[in-house]
């Protein structure tokens, strides 16, 4: 019975493979051509149990006819081809010189690293390009062990080196391939780097920097990317990292700060300008991303805004949309705000806000019932965000104004629905002249003079003259009648200051005499004491 042919072919490499008769390369390397997986793999191995000089040459001579498979078997072979390789390098043969660029790659013969270079910038060369793509392959692998902690800097560094050199050349050879191949293969620690970036006086640095800015090449965003995590990263890469608008480095940082934000990066996103890249998504587009790319593109918005509106926004919006995980969202988002100053937060507020004002106020009135919120997450956040806001505050700001800011925490208490009537009574009753007068102005301030009126004009017959002042111009806001006539009673307070200040107050109103004597009856009782004060020959203690 005739063996299968299977087995004749083996039998037959085996034999080639122990032969010391060179012509049998011949015969293996003709393995390399033919289709079938199981004889090119066989011949690849018979060819590298020989380990002859001629045997490795034959290897390189047909790499363009392998495959991944066979190539992976020559991975732990290296050492072996590097001086054939070296040699074909310089060949003249143009299909010696392909294959051993590629093998170069493949193998990564770093040893051969400054050959390509020098294949790379010199466009002149049949395999220019070819020498490019390989001079990429390296230098994306080893910049990728780098970044991942896998570096060995013994060999990196030298390969930096020259490229680093090759690109001081640049405006010879204007090969932007060798710039962004030092990009490629550099790490954010990389003294050389560095260097570069912080000074713009550099030789090197306008090529450099213009290739961080245009470069389309995932490998050199991620670098740009990776600064984000660096205290000392200069302010000139953030600008750029604003300037960025491609996907890939959104779904980058989206993939890079899943549910996770250390403090470096949250600094460098509040004083970096506008991130392009995060803000480049459609509707449509959002609606395909999961709610966690949804839930972390949300919190780097909110993290890089310029202003608390994008926060707010970004923070009701995610938490409408996933009724368990959205108010878990929203609260991580609106401790972004637990830093806001009180100027931002009630120039909303004021009497007289501006557009973007207004918006924000309808944005924060938005949020204000998630202080009730059954997600303790969210109500504890929201709550801190107007810790500040409170009737003692508004007491501490009114001597030091400005009013705008008076007046926007006292609009915000109001809207919060704070309830300040205890702790008002109790400061109008204060033994200190300061905290009555202060007390006094917060009623005004607060929009609430009807409501103590009575109140404001016993006070004007005050034995201190900053609390009778202070009645006096919060009663100068109110445009009742029975305001009036106080203002009108305090003008006989037997004090020059207070007589003043109740002509003052009086200057601008209009009512008719008439309206004053009618309806006399209806005057506070404290008016009559009021006058029995005025008309008294001893003035009370000031």
């Amino acid at each position: 019975m005739n063996a299968p042919q299977s087995y004749g072919i083996q039998a037959t490499l085996k034999l080639l493979e122990e032969t010391r008769n060179d012509a049998a390369i011949a015969v293996l390397a003709h393995g390399l051509a033919v289709s079938d997986p199981k004889i090119r793999e066989a011949s690849v191995r018979a060819l590298l149990a020989r380990r002859t000089d001629s045997a490795i040459k034959a290897i390189v001579q047909h790499w363009h006819t392998l495959d991944a498979g066979d190539k992976k078997l020559l991975d732990n072979h290296w050492q072996l081809f590097v001086p054939n390789t070296l040699a074909m390098l310089k060949s003249q043969d143009t299909r010696e010189n392909r294959n051993a660029i590629q093998t170069v790659a493949d193998l990564n013969l770093v040893e051969g690293f400054y050959e390509l270079i020098q294949i790379s910038i010199n466009d002149t060369h049949l395999l220019c390009t070819e020498a490019r793509q390989a001079l990429t392959q390296l230098a994306s692998r080893w910049g990728e062990r780098a970044r991942s902690g896998r570096d060995v800097p013994s060999v990196r560094i030298p390969m930096l080196q020259s490229l680093f050199s090759s690109i001081y050349e640049y405006q010879q050879h204007r090969c932007v391939e060798v710039i962004d191949a030092w990009l490629r293969m550099s790490a954010w620690e990389d003294a050389t780097l560095r260097t570069v970036l912080l000074d713009p006086g550099h030789p090197c640095y306008t090529q450099i920097m213009r290739r961080l800015r245009f470069s389309q090449e995932p490998q050199i965003i991620e670098l740009l990317a990776g600064f984000l995590t660096r205290r000392s990263t200069p302010q000139v890469i953030l600008e750029v990292l604003a300037q960025r608008q491609e996907s890939f480095l959104a779904f980058h940082l989206i993939e890079k700060y899943q549910n996770q934000f250390d403090e470096v990066s949250r600094y460098h996103f509040e004083r970096m300008p506008r991130c392009e890249c995060l803000f480049i998504f459609n509707t449509d587009e959002l609606a395909h991303m999961s709610f966690s790319q949804q839930q972390t593109l949300a919190m780097l918005r909110a993290a890089n805004a310029s202003s608390p509106h994008t926060v707010l926004q970004a923070a009701i919006d995610i938490e409408r949309s996933d009724p368990v995980e959205g108010p878990k969202s929203a609260a991580r988002l609106l401790r972004l705000l637990h830093g806001i100053s009180l100027e931002v937060l009630c120039s909303a507020f004021g009497n007289q806000p501006s557009e973007p004002e207004r918006d924000l106020r309808g944005l924060i009135e938005s949020v204000l019932h998630w202080r009730d919120h059954n997600n303790r997450h969210l109500a504890e956040s929201t709550s801190k965000i107007f810790e500040e806001i409170s009737l003692n505050r508004l007491l501490a700001q009114i001597p030091i104004g400005p009013a705008s800011l008076c007046e926007g925490i006292a609009n915000l208490l109001k809207v919060i629905g704070f309830n300040y009537e205890n702790e008002l009574t109790l400061e109008i009753g204060n033994p200190s002249p300061r905290r009555r007068s202060l007390a006094i102005r917060a009623i005004a301030y607060l929009g609430l003079v009807p409501t103590y009126r009575t109140t404001l004009g016993s006070l004007i017959s005050d034995s201190r003259e900053e609390v009778r002042i202070a009645a006096i111009e919060s009663l100068a806001t109110d445009p009742s009648i029975e305001a009036t006539r106080l203002l009108l009673l305090a003008q006989n307070f037997p004090s020059s200051i207070t007589n003043e200040a109740a002509l003052l107050a009086l200057r601008d109103r209009t009512i008719p005499e008439a309206e004053l004597v009618r309806d006399s009856n209806h005057l506070p009782p404290l008016s009559e004491s009021l006058l029995i004060v005025a008309n008294s020959a001893e003035p009370l203690a000031m």
